[in-house]
């Protein structure tokens, strides 16, 4: 099984958690709102400019970079990549 688990993970994770729940999420790059793209890009092992980049296209996410984004977050996978593909539509 895949799995990216660390020790501990930056305590800004769970405010992207709260926000997703309250339906504050239309794109993918709002994460970095709450985020900084540094702390995001060292947890998924991507640079900080690569992450923007896939975060604003997210057609150039692996399957591997979704289910690392949903285990940092805790937001369900589906729901992930749902707004993900609503992105690549718009």
């Amino acid at each position: 099984m895949l799995s990216f688990r660390r020790k501990s993970k930056d305590a800004r994770y769970v405010h992207v958690r709260f926000a997703w729940q309250a339906g504050e999420f239309k794109h993918l790059l709002q994460i970095t709102d709450f985020v900084p793209k540094t702390v995001l890009g060292r947890d998924m092992r991507i640079s900080g400019n690569k992450i923007v980049k896939l975060l604003e296209d997210p057609s150039l996410l692996s399957l591997a970079d979704c289910i690392r984004l949903a285990e940092l977050t805790e937001v369900p996978l589906y729901e992930l990549i749902a707004v993900g593909v609503d992105d690549i539509g718009s």
